[in-house]
């Protein structure tokens, strides 16, 4: 299961790049985030009824592929069972466990989580691994990021931070612009999931290159509640964005969000 709509915010051409270089991707995951056995009751998603599961991924960088790997003595050559972006260092919120959403396949699952008055869904990729250690109805700590496609800036509203006294000494950098622009997410059916359609502003942002590829993490202010904002990076590439996009502090985008969080360690 190659997740087409969360690999668009990583490859411009998800089917001819994503698959062309699964096997060379492979070799390189060496990093094991750990095992499970496999559900008896799971649906097998390769149609093959595995033994073992592993998540695996490379050792570093940002953006990582994740594979869950399926082994057993009764299918032969070990398969990729699903494959998705991973970010593991995601900005960390302390929220309420509202459920636990596990997909028919036993190897992926979501979550249904509280903060600041807003309650909302997230794909948590280590879901063999970390189901058990979330516990409904209590407060846990998880890192949260997503990936975005679909982009376009929106008429932001940065505003001007106001000029120091002429006998004060400015400071070295700029004081960051206050934020009118408002935030909205749309869950994307069908369904309850962790796809939203989302209007957000951008609170910081920056550029970075991995390989020949430019990507921005813009961390946008999702929701807001209680004295308290939920605000995490959005990862995409540049291809992600329509026109000529420029990212600021304070402009808004909108378009389609894959939000995705794991169990702080």
């Amino acid at each position: 299961m190659i997740r087409s709509d969360r690999w668009n915010a990583v490859y411009a051409e998800v089917e001819r790049e994503l698959k062309a270089r699964v096997p060379e991707l492979l070799k390189g995951a060496s990093h094991r985030w750990g095992a499970m056995r496999w559900p008896a009751e799971a649906i097998p998603p390769a149609g093959v009824r595995p033994e073992n599961v592993t998540y695996i991924s490379e050792d570093n960088g940002e953006i990582r592929h994740m594979f869950v790997v399926l082994t057993g003595r009764t299918i032969g050559p070990s398969r990729v069972g699903a494959a998705y972006p991973f970010v593991p260092h995601g900005t960390a919120y302390d929220v309420e466990i509202k459920g636990i959403h596990p997909r028919e396949t036993g190897i992926e699952g979501e979550v249904t989580a509280h903060y600041a008055g807003h309650e909302f869904r997230f794909f948590e990729p280590l879901w063999g691994v970390k189901r058990n250690h979330y516990k409904v109805g209590t407060q846990q700590r998880v890192r949260f990021a997503a990936f975005g496609h679909g982009l376009a800036a929106m008429n932001g509203v940065p505003m001007k931070p106001a000029a120091p006294p002429p006998d004060a000494g400015g400071p070295l950098t700029p004081p960051v612009a206050l934020i009118d622009a408002p935030s909205a997410l749309v869950m994307i059916g069908p369904g309850a999931t962790s796809r939203y359609g989302m209007h957000a502003p951008i609170t910081e942002w920056r550029g970075f290159w991995t390989g020949e590829r430019l990507f921005y993490a813009l961390k946008l202010r999702l929701f807001e509640g209680e004295g308290r904002a939920f605000a995490v990076d959005l990862y995409a590439g540049r291809h992600c964005f329509q026109g000529n996009f420029s990212p600021a502090a304070g402009m808004a985008v909108a378009g389609v969000m894959w939000l995705h969080g794991t169990l702080a360690d």
